[in-house]
């Protein structure tokens, strides 16, 4: 886990040129708004979420043996 702390801070130490700047704060704030939106659908709609794992279960396996 701390090797992969070495990219991360070369992300942001140095200070990178614009536009590269802003590359980890976007993915950043992409993976919120992307959690958020989850946790949305999963509390107003819990059959949504029930019905997406059911999905994710049955095609598990055969995604496991192309693999």
């Amino acid at each position: 886990m701390l090797l992969l702390m070495i990219p991360t801070a070369g992300s942001v130490y140095p200070v990178p040129d614009v536009p590269v700047l802003y590359f980890p704060y976007l993915f950043l704030a992409y993976l919120v708004i992307g959690v958020a939106w989850i946790l949305s659908v999963r509390f107003r709609k819990p059959s949504t979420a029930t019905m997406i794992k059911e999905h994710i279960g049955s095609i598990l396996p055969a995604v496991q043996r192309a693999g």
